[in-house]
C-alpha cells in the first residue's frame, strides 16, 4: 500500500532509519504534502526544493536526527522543528518567508547569526534556542522595527 494513500496530505516517517533524503524525493505525491514527519532517524542533511517536490508543505518535524546542513526553499512552511539535531549555526530561513514557528532547541549552536532569519523575522512568532551553547556578542545594533 502506498503511504500515502490513506492520507495524501500528512506523511510520518519516524524512526525509519532513514540516512537521506533522496530516498524520500522518489515518492509520488510529494508535492500534495501538507505535513512531514521525520523525527528519530539518521539523516544528517535536509534538501529540498518547493518548485517541485513539497510545495504545499506548512509543517516539517525532522528533530531527533543528526542534520548539520539545512538547504532548502520552501515559501509555505511555517513550522519548523529542527531541535534535537547536530547545527552549529541557525540555518538560513530566508527561503521559508511563511514560517511562524522554528524550533533549534538541543543543537550545537554557538553564535546568533540573526541575518539567516531576516526575512523571515516579522512573521516569527516562536524562536527555540534552548539548550545551546549560545556566546552572544553584539558588534552592531539590531533593530527590530
Amino acid at each position: 500500500m502506498d503511504l500515502l494513500e490513506k492520507n495524501p496530505h500528512e506523511l510520518k516517517l519516524k524512526g525509519q532509519k532513514l540516512s537521506d533524503t533522496y530516498s524520500i524525493l522518489a515518492l509520488n505525491k510529494t508535492s500534495q504534502l501538507v505535513e512531514f514527519g521525520l523525527s528519530h532517524n539518521a539523516l544528517t542533511k535536509l534538501e529540498f526544493d518547493s518548485e517541485y517536490q513539497f510545495n504545499k508543505l506548512k509543517v516539517l518535524d525532522a528533530s531527533h536526527n543528526l542534520i548539520d546542513s539545512v538547504i532548502f526553499d520552501l515559501k509555505r512552511l511555517e513550522v519548523l522543528n529542527l531541535s534535537h539535531n547536530k547545527l552549529r549555526d541557525i540555518p538560513s530561513m530566508n527561503f521559508c518567508p511563511s514560517l511562524k514557528i522554528l524550533d533549534l532547541s538541543h543543537n550545537d549552536i554557538t553564535k546568533l547569526a540573526l541575518h539567516n532569519i531576516e526575512k523571515c523575522e516579522n512573521r516569527i512568532q516562536e524562536l527555540n534556542l534552548a539548550a545551546n551553547m549560545i556566546e552572544f556578542k553584539c558588534n552592531r545594533a539590531y533593530n527590530r522595527a
